[in-house]
């Protein structure tokens, strides 16, 4: 007699190996998703602080060189990377925008007198949907934050 496995052995074993690949792939990408979501929620958690002791220590925003209310609107990325590590955002005229996956996900803008607010623009991805409806995420952007104070001058 010979040995090895019958055709019907090997199917049932495919089948099998099916139905564990067909429980297992969509849990793995919720994990991918819920991990997305972690990491965003505390990369913004920390570009706000970031931003908060940069304005608090300098009393005024990056590149900004008119001292009249509004916008900031001198900010760019380069000024915009000295005040914050965050690889997920980046500004342009004074405009903040956080990007979750290569789309962008929220944007924020920069008052000359400390304030980010106006929080708009917010992303329709499933992930970015998630990260703006964790409730430490939308206290920091559904509300104005002002950092600093007026600045001393002697």
């Amino acid at each position: 007699m010979k040995k090895g496995f019958t055709m019907i052995e090997l199917i049932f074993v495919i089948v099998i190996l099916g139905i564990l690949a067909a429980v297992a792939i969509p849990r793995l990408a919720a994990t991918r998703d819920d991990a997305k979501v972690s990491a965003s929620a505390t990369n913004i958690a920390t570009m706000y602080s970031d931003l908060g002791s940069y304005f608090t220590s300098q009393g005024h925003w990056a590149g900004e060189t008119n001292t009249s209310t509004g916008t900031a609107d001198n900010v760019d990325v380069a000024q915009f990377k000295s005040m914050t590590n965050v690889a997920d955002a980046n500004a342009t005229d004074g405009v903040i925008s956080f990007y979750i996956d290569s789309t962008k996900c929220f944007d924020v803008t920069l008052d000359r007198n400390g304030t980010l607010g106006s929080v708009a623009n917010k992303g329709n991805s499933t992930v970015c949907t998630e990260v703006i409806n964790l409730p430490n995420v939308k206290a920091l952007i559904d509300s104005n934050q002002t950092f600093g104070g007026q600045k001393i001058t002697r």
